[in-house]
């Protein structure tokens, strides 16, 4: 067996087991499961497409045969299937006639994740619309029926307002927080790569993110489902809308990239940015996005950094 397939398959079972550590009562096991993608994220950017389907189908395999099938599912289209999907675009190129290689940009690999997100919201939907009140009645179902259990006592009218208010947007802030969780993962396997001499490409420079039109009309259209359409489009309109603003949360973090670079302080500058940014989720939770998106919005549809002096939206 060839030596990467090893390699591979041992990160597999490190990624599966890291995904386990949620399930355990150890005080730790939730913040490592968060690094469940580093291992597969790793050998593919190292080692190549083949070595990361060998990771992910070990992974999956290995789940599989610990939990049953459900938990392999769950493997596969959390961390598996989306970690192979950015491998595999991140490792495309060609070479131009002067003899340059030209990488797979950024912005197309956000794209990507983001459609991926978006397919999984809107085939879960379909998937529960049998259920009473489709995916929104069923994630309110099960956060009455959860505290009903853990109390002992029906959920007082306090208690389920709160519920009302956040079941209608949680499967849009769990898959902006998972989109963040893979992009993290990424960047930090591509670092641990380049500065090992083992990466496949050059690391892409976050300040030359370029955004398709077309994701500013995709936003604009969930909106509107959002707000116009029916009850029973509603709820996956809104959602959709927020997973569909993350890339403008990226193209935010590019417009501060690009500024900093301007300054002879850069460093300092993004350790206070990405330091108030940390704090502001800490603190407010997903809300804390919705203006760096929007500041990211802003910035594409007014093409703010092409004014600034650096690459515009593709």
């Amino acid at each position: 067996m060839p030596r990467f397939a090893l390699i591979a398959l041992g990160a597999g079972t490190v990624s599966a087991l890291l995904h386990f550590a949620a399930m355990s009562s150890w005080m730790f096991g939730i913040p490592l499961a968060l690094f469940t993608q580093l291992p597969l994220f790793l050998v593919g950017l190292g080692y190549g497409t083949r070595a990361v389907a060998y990771a992910g189908g070990a992974g999956v395999v290995l789940t599989g045969l610990i939990a049953g099938l459900f938990a392999a599912l769950n493997f596969a289209v959390v961390d598996a299937v989306p970690v192979a999907l950015v491998v595999f675009q991140a490792l495309r190129s060609r070479t131009g006639p002067d003899g340059e290689v030209d990488w797979y940009p950024l912005g197309s690999l956000v794209m990507w994740l983001t459609v991926y997100a978006a397919a999984v919201l809107v085939l879960a939907s379909i998937l529960l619309s049998g259920a009473e009140g489709g995916m929104e009645g069923l994630l309110r179902d099960l956060f009455v029926d959860t505290r009903q259990d853990l109390t002992g006592t029906p959920v007082n009218p306090q208690i389920e307002a709160t519920i009302d208010a956040l079941v209608p947007m949680l499967p849009g802030f769990a898959l902006t927080m998972w989109m963040l969780v893979v992009a993290i993962n990424g960047a930090l396997a591509q670092t641990i790569l380049v500065r090992s001499g083992r990466n496949l490409r050059p690391s892409p420079d976050l300040a030359g993110l370029a955004l398709p039109n077309w994701m500013t009309i995709a936003v604009a259209a969930a909106c509107v489902v959002a707000f116009l359409g029916p009850d029973a489009l509603d709820f996956i309109g809104q959602n959709l809308a927020l997973v569909l603003a993350v890339p403008f949360l990226f193209s935010s973090l590019a417009l501060v990239h690009m500024l900093a670079r301007r300054s002879t302080n850069r460093g300092m500058i993004l350790a206070l940015f990405y330091a108030l940014l940390v704090f502001s989720l800490m603190m407010m939770g997903w809300r804390a996005i919705v203006p760096v998106a929007a500041l990211g919005l802003i910035s594409h549809l007014a093409n703010l950094r092409r004014r600034f002096g650096g690459p515009g939206q593709a």
